[in-house]
């Protein structure tokens, strides 16, 4: 995504030279992009149509169809750190739209030193060649739901103290997951999640009160105006349903992890009564 910020920005106050360079050395790089990235973004418009922009444009489009087709989810383990338990608690991380399993890892490595198993969950939908998405919801929970079950065959999970986390659009297919059953939880662990549609969580609503699902949100207030507003209702609407929700408000992030997420996690996994 770097270099297509560097297109963008140099082709915006049209110098297409360093802007087809940029291009040029992503796909060097092995990096490339998808039409609408390459086709359909504003800020190149005035490379379309330029003979070496097209020939590398057509490459990358190429390559990543090529890609797209053999995509497939992964999985990265974490092992705990220390003494480890007969059976493991489980913290199945979900990365946000834009990133990777190694940046959910980064992101979660802290529950590692805590005892916990850290599984992070890598999306089949492709954005870049290192870059995934969970647009498609239903996918992506049968993307997880897969992973999770090769990962019970490999480790002994304690089903009972299994967490799902998730940053942003991974958080809030992390919700949806948790509240519809799709992998047995005692909760969930966000950080600035996004799901805006909370209808289809509806018939699950009773069932997942009645198993004491509990969920923690982290929200930094230097997020815009309508990420806060999506994970209040969030909280509001879970609460009012029997579903304890607590939301952390952060001053001094925006949507991001905040520096000390170690000490959020100690507040989120006493929430759910982890410790």
């Amino acid at each position: 995504m770097m270099y297509h910020w560097k297109m963008c920005l140099a082709a915006r106050p049209n110098d297409p030279d360093q802007a087809i360079q940029a291009f040029g050395e992503a796909l060097d790089h092995g990096y490339f992009y998808p039409a609408a990235l390459v086709r359909d973004d504003e800020d190149l418009a005035s490379l379309q149509g330029m003979p070496e922009y097209e020939q590398l444009a057509v490459l990358s489009q190429q390559k990543f169809a090529e890609t797209e087709a053999q995509s497939r989810p992964e999985l990265l383990v974490i092992p705990p750190e220390g003494k480890r338990p007969e059976r493991l608690p489980l913290l199945l991380g979900l990365h946000g739209n834009s990133q990777n399993a190694r940046l959910a890892a980064n992101d979660w490595r802290p529950i590692s030193a805590k005892g916990w198993l850290l599984a992070c969950v890598q999306s089949s939908q492709l954005l870049t060649s290192d870059a995934y998405i969970w647009n498609d919801l239903e996918r992506g929970s049968a993307d997880v739901q897969e992973l999770y079950g090769l990962l019970n065959i490999k480790q002994a999970i304690d089903p009972d103290h299994t967490v799902l986390g998730g940053f942003s659009m991974g958080g809030g297919l992390a919700i949806q997951m948790a509240v519809m059953g799709a992998i047995k939880a005692r909760g969930f662990i966000v950080v600035g999640p996004y799901l805006r549609d909370l209808e289809p969580l509806t018939p699950y609503l009773d069932t997942a009160a009645a198993n004491g699902l509990r969920g923690y949100i982290v929200m930094g207030l230097q997020e815009p105006p309508e990420g806060q507003e999506i994970m209040r209702k969030i909280e509001t609407f879970l609460n009012a349903h029997g579903i304890p929700c607590a939301l952390e408000e952060r001053p001094e992030i925006a949507h991001a992890f905040p520096a000390d997420f170690d000490v959020s996690l100690d507040k989120a996994l006493a929430f759910l009564g982890e410790n």
